[in-house]
């Protein structure tokens, strides 16, 4: 996904925008047909049926309005679950990344919360703004029929004059943002460890935790504020230079029409509709100078998608002449080589790996899990690995660990040779390491396992 575009823009948000366009359609109509009753009346000519119209386009822009906005709540959805298919296509089966706390660290605000709030974000402002265009443009077209051809050049050359100004403070404005959503994913990540700081009562790493999450949130708040005032200060300005052709020439036209009753009247009734045109016109404004800034949020989104280089760091970690093994009866040891254990392996049986910490024992089970690939399953010491068995709050350590093999022994898939634990019995009492010992040792008749057991 080298862009943001087909994240955004799937078939569902076309369609939206479509019906956003037929609604603002008739908004503009009922500007149309209102002024025109105007003239009407001005002219004691007859006006009911553009006054009918007029009811009747304030009644039907409601069933465009209605099904736009569903459809759009529907593309956000879309949009979420295929940047977290583009996850799993980008990142599926890379082991290697799985222990790596600085990759996590950095990915997970960006799955768990931001992707959400940013496509939210994006669709709100993308919809939006198409939305004040439409209304803007239709109306500018109209107020063309009505008056003249001159208001469209007014609003053309003060649009052309406002995009140079941006164009000046566009870099500005994409830096302050992306400092500002660091400082977002930052904190995010700090909040996601609250549970344990909190809920066990330590003072010290309470104290801790409430020092760092004071530190980061004032940090967001100082690049969050001071990214939303200078894009502030940037659209006012902006508007200020925008309204300065269109206010003369509305001027101009009073006094040009100041002898004829019947364009005072079409200049009156579309009077408020060019005033909220101009309010429009400062939302456009605000909306070009905040593009950016989102647009830098959806890079982050993008740049979180690119997979890390395979670490070849992950051989180098393991101290193979530090692993002590033993293995079940029916496997020799003599002819158990774990480096080369790929080209060579028993159908079933049990190898079980010591080492002191720091050798590289369950470096060494991930690299063997990169070269095993769908052959082997791994199941790490902590995880957040989705079963079957969800209703396990009251459950121990062993208990759990037990439901989770139960479940493997039933529904692991064919291809599947090697089961590798790490730690399995690191936090295990006696009473419980027996009991998944045993089972582990039923395993072992249907499967190869390959366990790194911090005691035995």
């Amino acid at each position: 996904m080298k862009t943001y575009y087909p994240l955004l823009f799937n078939r569902t948000f076309k369609l939206s925008l479509l019906l956003l366009l037929i609604q603002q359609f008739i908004i503009a109509s009922s500007n149309y047909w209102i002024a025109i009753s105007a003239e009407k009346i001005a002219t004691q000519q007859p006006y009911f049926l553009y006054l009918s119209l007029f009811i009747v386009s304030l009644i039907i822009v409601y069933i465009p309005s209605v099904i736009s906005i569903s459809l759009l709540e529907k593309a956000k959805i879309i949009a979420l679950n295929s940047y977290h298919t583009q996850f799993r296509t980008l990142f599926y089966g890379l082991s290697h990344i799985n222990a790596d706390k600085n990759q996590k660290k950095t990915m997970m605000p960006y799955l768990s919360s931001e992707s959400f709030l940013v496509i939210d974000e994006s669709y709100r402002f993308i919809y939006d703004w198409i939305a004040v265009i439409l209304n803007v443009l239709f109306n500018i077209i109209t107020l063309a029929f009505l008056l003249e051809a001159n208001i469209i050049y007014a609003y053309f050359i003060g649009l052309l004059l406002v995009l140079g100004f941006i164009l000046k403070f566009n870099t500005n404005v994409a830096e302050k943002s992306r400092q500002a959503q660091q400082d977002r994913t930052e904190l995010q990540h700090h909040l996601s460890q609250i549970w344990d700081n909190c809920t066990l009562g330590n003072q010290y790493n309470d104290r801790l935790y409430q020092q760092d999450l004071l530190k980061k949130q004032q940090s967001l708040l100082f690049s969050a504020v001071k990214s939303k005032q200078f894009n502030n200060i940037v659209s006012s300005v902006g508007m200020l230079i925008m309204m300065l052709p269109v206010i003369m020439l509305i001027l101009f036209l009073f006094y040009q029409y100041r002898t004829s009753p019947a364009m005072l009247a079409v200049l009156i009734a579309t009077l408020p509709r060019q005033v909220i045109m101009l309010q429009y016109c400062y939302s456009i404004i605000s909306y070009i100078t905040q593009w950016s800034a989102l647009k830098a949020k959806l890079n982050g989104l993008l740049q979180a998608m690119i997979p890390p280089p395979t670490n070849s760091d992950i051989y180098q970690r393991i101290l193979w002449d530090k692993f002590k093994i033993s293995t079940s009866a029916n496997l020799n040891i003599e002819i158990i080589n774990l480096e080369y254990l790929k080209n060579n392996l028993p159908k079933q049986g049990r190898i079980t790996i010591q080492a002191p910490n720091g050798a590289g024992k369950s470096s060494y089970l991930i690299w063997l899990k990169t070269q095993l690939a769908e052959q082997a399953y791994y199941l790490p010491a902590y995880h957040h690995l989705q079963f079957s068995q969800t209703n396990t709050t009251h459950c121990s350590t062993g208990e759990v660990l037990k439901y989770n093999l139960n479940e493997l022994q039933q529904h692991l898939d064919q291809k599947i040779k090697v089961i590798m634990l790490d730690e399995w019995n690191a936090n295990l009492d006696t009473a419980s390491t027996n009991e998944v010992d045993q089972l582990i040792e039923k395993l072992s008749q249907l499967f190869l396992i390959i366990e790194v057991r911090h005691h035995i």
